[in-house]
């Protein structure tokens, strides 16, 4: 049985960074940002501001234009962090807001 890995149409990707802000968010965002630069079928990148609150908020950055070289070796969290829990009444909200960036 063969599995599609192709993705349908084009669409947004979101980064959302949780936790301690240790250099390891950074670096994992840079590699991200560099691989989906790399593919036609992700229309854009956006990296939600502080956390979890961006996806409430619908506060994003757009990554695009980011220079990742010294994103890649700095400590902490470009796009900010946090470490509180998306409340569940919160959810049909951040759908939206997601679906609103083609994500």
């Amino acid at each position: 049985m063969s599995v599609s890995r192709e993705i349908p149409g084009r669409g947004a990707g979101v980064i959302v960074h949780s936790g301690g802000p240790t250099a390891v968010l950074n670096a994992s965002l840079a590699g991200i940002v560099s691989e989906c630069r790399k593919h036609a079928s992700i229309s854009a990148v956006f990296g939600a501001r502080h956390g979890n609150a961006g996806l409430v908020e619908g506060n994003f950055v757009n990554l695009a234009t980011l220079d990742l070289t010294p994103v890649a070796v700095s400590p902490g969290s470009v796009i900010g962090s946090s470490r509180n829990p998306i409340a569940k009444d919160a959810y049909p909200q951040v759908l939206a807001t997601l679906r609103g960036l083609n994500a």
